[in-house]
């Protein structure tokens, strides 16, 4: 198959775990090793942007591109939204907390 991008200087190890498309913007949202969450515009697919690293592993992350929402979930339960140029974090809910955050 026809590689359409590598990630320069990632180790071999590395691996793309999510992966998500803003149709509005054309752009790949993607999770490298469960802890970034990169962006690639697919008109250049060779301009990568770090909007996001977490300590914890990122399990899934799905976009709102009409309101320009970036949400992911972390292995321990949190759910969290951010803009989709990664400012504006919020967390939205925790496994320990009881109810949800209004965000």
């Amino acid at each position: 198959g026809k590689v359409l991008f590598k990630e320069p200087g990632l180790p071999t190890q590395s691996q793309i775990t999510e992966l998500a498309y803003d149709w509005i913007s054309d752009t790949l949202f993607y999770v490298i090793n469960g802890l970034e969450v990169k962006t690639r515009r697919l008109q250049d697919l060779l301009q990568t942007e770090i909007i996001l690293v977490e300590s914890t592993t990122i399990s899934t992350i799905w976009l709102h591109p009409t309101h320009g929402y970036l949400f992911y979930t972390l292995s321990d339960g949190t759910v969290k939204r951010c803009s989709l140029q990664g400012g504006d974090l919020v967390n939205i809910f925790h496994e320990t907390e009881e109810h949800f955050v209004h965000a």
